[in-house]
């Protein structure tokens, strides 16, 4: 009861809102139709009409990928999606990834970034080339 009416009075301030908002925006950015490999809490999102699945999952036919952000701006962005790993292992983690990603045809350079702390990484080759 207390956590409905914290979010009744912060209203657009309160953490789901935030989500809602980039759930709103992300599936007018991502088509209806499209393969989606994403984190867990995205995939309800933006599932509606689109196949999603749970990344890395379909990351080799996928047309977009959702991931959280953390450093987005250095040479090696980093998405904090392992946390069962220590440190050096997230890091390995992290970069096999993302060249795994670059390999595949994603523009790792410039996503589109999302209210929550969301990037969205769209596909430039086609998954039939």
């Amino acid at each position: 009861m207390v956590t409905a009416w914290r979010t009744l009075r912060e209203g657009f301030k309160h953490p789901s809102y935030e989500l809602y908002r980039s759930s709103k925006l992300m599936k007018d950015y991502i088509p209806e139709g499209s393969i989606v490999s994403t984190v867990n809490i995205a995939t309800a999102m933006i599932y509606e009409n689109r196949r999603a699945y749970y990344y890395p999952l379909a990351i080799d036919d996928a047309d977009f990928v959702i991931l959280p952000y953390g450093n987005i701006d250095s040479k090696n962005p980093y998405y904090p999606v392992w946390v069962n790993y220590d440190v050096n292992e997230n890091e390995k983690m992290n970069q096999m990834l993302n060249n795994r990603l670059k390999e595949r045809g994603y523009n790792l350079s410039n996503p589109k970034l999302f209210p929550g702390n969301f990037a969205v990484f769209k596909r430039e080759m086609s998954h039939a080339d």
